[in-house]
């Protein structure tokens, strides 16, 4: 077992209420300013390019082992393995969510690209946010055979670290926004169900509760028991199909994967004070698949 794995194993067995999670509540949030990107943003392979460029400059300083997809046997383990192995399991057969997520956003003509770090993930902040830099520096791939690269200009790069989140207590009516498209199976439009998609931010919640040290436990099938038994149920307000096509490399192999999810506003009835908060959290780590390259970023609000 590696080291990460050890940790996160330990985790599991650390009790957490709600309000111990938001106390202990920690991430690093690398933020870098891209001249004259604006319109990237509506690019739905970018911050797939990105992910994929990143996690070369980290493999470049990885140990051998984690560059063989084993467990690093660094006494400081390297950033490839925080970052992109699986490093134990949540439970049988699912393994623990990846700590970050990206996002960006446009700021005037050029671009914010977010890269948030969750738990003790954040230690790698200064790590991340290196090969981040280079990566975006060097230049993402566009050409179908990899013999196309367009370097970006990184006018700025801030690097924010915190511990501990306001706790919440109301529990009114909610809307969740979405403001980039979510599905609760990979590629799979028809799963943007709204019971699907609070579940799917109940176990990501579930799942980065290790990563900050402590486990929610019988809270987690309590909070699957309010979801189920909503009433009236959660809808979706003028839902819109996405469509996008992936482009992923395995074993050498260039595929293009379609993926589809829904954009829209899932209005809930009011639920209790627990639902409210893990819902709250949900902002931060987003729903659904394809969470840590941007998709399901979602906006919690009161509607009028």
């Amino acid at each position: 077992m590696s080291l990460i794995a050890a940790v996160l194993e330990q985790s599991k067995s650390n009790a957490f209420t709600i309000q111990d999670l938001y106390k202990n509540w920690r991430m690093a949030e690398i933020r870098l300013l891209i001249a004259n990107e604006a319109a990237s943003v509506e690019n739905d392979n970018l911050i797939g390019k990105i992910r994929g460029a990143w996690g070369n400059i980290l493999l470049e300083g990885s140990s051998i082992t984690a560059r063989n997809d084993v467990a690093c046997d660094w006494t400081a383990p390297s950033g490839l393995a925080i970052f992109f192995q699986i490093n134990g399991f949540l439970a049988k057969g699912i393994d623990f969510p990846k700590p970050y997520v990206f996002t960006i956003e446009p700021h005037g003509p050029d671009m914010i690209l977010t890269l948030r770090l969750f738990g003790f993930a954040a230690d790698w902040a200064g790590e991340a946010a290196f090969a981040l830099v280079l990566a975006m520096q060097r230049g993402l791939d566009y050409g179908k055979d990899g013999n196309k690269r367009r370097s970006f200009e990184v006018l700025d790069r801030s690097i924010d670290q915190s511990t501990g989140l306001p706790f919440p207590t109301t529990t009114p009516q909610l809307a969740l926004d979405f403001t980039s498209p979510v599905s609760a199976k990979k590629g799979s439009f028809h799963h943007a169900n709204p019971h699907s998609i609070l579940k799917g931010i109940m176990r990501r919640v579930s799942g980065m509760a290790p990563w900050q040290g402590g486990s929610l436990g019988d809270i987690y099938a309590d909070l699957f028991r309010e979801i189920e038994a909503m009433s009236p149920p959660p809808e979706w307000i003028n839902i819109k199909r996405k469509d996008w096509t992936r482009r992923t490399v395995s074993r050498g192999e260039t595929r293009q994967m379609p993926i589809s999810g829904g954009l829209g506003t899932l209005l809930l009835p009011v639920v209790s004070q627990p639902l409210f908060q893990v819902l709250s959290l949900g902002q931060y780590i987003h729903a659904g698949s394809q969470a840590t390259i941007g998709k399901g970023r979602y906006i919690l609000r009161h509607p009028a």
